[in-house]
C-alpha cells in the first residue's frame, strides 16, 4: 500500500497545477461532539482504523461525513460474517467465530465497478443527523459523489494502470473486520473461542466501559482525530471541477 501512498503524493501536486485548491481545517474532536450516536460513532472509528489509508487518498475528493458513512459502511460488513458457535459449552456466545465474509457478499463486491461499490457503501452508511453546523466547513462539496469517485479514478488510474488501488481496497474489504472488546473481556471472549483470538482487538484508549455515553462517543472522537490529523486538508474548488476538463499528463510507471 505504502507504494500507492507515494503515487497519491504525486497526484496532489498534480491537482494543484490544473486546479484551484482550498483547505479545510483539521479535524479536531472537538467538532465530532455533536454526533450524538455512540454505535455510528464507533463503527465510524473501526472502519477507520481499518481503511485508513485507502480513506487518507480518497478524502480531497470527499466531504468528511461522506468519508464517515464509507467507514460505517465498511464495518457493517460485520452483518455478512459467517456465523458459527465455538463450543457446546457456550452455544449461545454473541462472540461469533468470525473467520469468514458469506459467498454472497464477496460476490457482491467483486462484481461492482468501482465508482459504483463506493456509492454502494456510502449509501450503506449514510445516517442523517441534525445540528451539525460545527461540520459544514468539512463538508464542502455539492457536485455529484459519483462524478467527485469518478474523477478520483481517472486521476488514481494516471500513475497506476492497473490500478491497484480498487484491487487492494477490495481485497481488504474481503477480509472480517476485526472483533473490539474491552481489556476485562478479552480473556472471557478467547476462552469461549477455545484459545483462538484471530481479529481479536483490545480497545487500549478505553479498557474498561466508560461511565457513560458521552464519555463513550468523547473516546472515541478523541481516537478520530488523532487518526486523522495527518490527513491532506485541501479539496477541489467545485467551479474548477465543473470548468475545466482533466488533463493530467503523469508519468506512468
Amino acid at each position: 500500500m505504502s507504494d500507492l501512498l507515494e503515487k497519491a503524493e504525486k497526484i496532489v501536486e498534480e491537482l494543484k497545477k490544473k486546479y484551484r485548491v482550498c483547505q479545510r481545517p483539521r479535524l479536531r474532536s472537538g467538532y465530532l461532539l455533536a454526533i450524538d450516536n455512540q454505535k455510528y460513532i464507533e463503527n465510524v472509528h473501526h472502519g477507520l482504523y481499518e481503511f485508513e489509508k485507502f480513506l487518507s487518498c480518497l478524502y480531497p475528493f470527499l466531504n468528511l461525513l461522506e468519508v464517515f458513512a464509507i467507514a460505517n459502511g465498511l464495518q457493517k460488513r460485520e452483518n455478512d460474517v459467517i456465523k458459527k458457535g465455538y463450543s457446546e459449552k457456550h452455544p449461545n456466545s454473541i462472540w461469533y467465530y468470525c473467520r469468514e465474509l458469506s459467498k454472497e457478499y464477496r460476490e457482491r463486491i467483486m462484481s461492482m465497478n468501482f465508482s459504483d461499490l463506493l456509492v454502494y457503501l456510502e449509501r450503506k452508511g449514510h445516517k442523517e443527523f441534525e445540528d451539525l453546523e460545527t461540520l459544514a466547513k468539512f463538508n464542502p462539496y455539492s457536485i455529484s459523489f459519483k462524478k467527485r469517485i469518478e474523477l478520483f479514478s481517472e486521476v488514481f488510474s494516471e500513475v497506476d494502470d492497473s490500478f491497484r488501488f480498487d484491487l487492494e481496497l477490495r481485497m481488504k474489504m474481503c477480509e472480517v473486520p476485526i472483533t473490539w472488546c474491552f481489556e476485562c473481556q478479552y480473556e472471557k471472549i478467547k476462552r469461549e473461542r477455545g484459545g483462538d483470538n484471530y481479529r481479536l482487538k483490545v480497545m487500549e484508549f478505553m479498557p474498561v466501559y466508560p461511565k457513560n455515553k458521552d464519555v463513550h462517543i468523547k473516546k472515541y472522537a478523541t481516537e478520530i482525530s488523532k487518526m486523522m490529523k495527518d490527513w491532506p486538508t485541501f479539496y477541489i474548488d467545485e467551479e474548477s471541477i465543473e470548468k475545466k476538463p482533466l488533463q493530467l499528463k503523469l508519468f506512468k510507471p
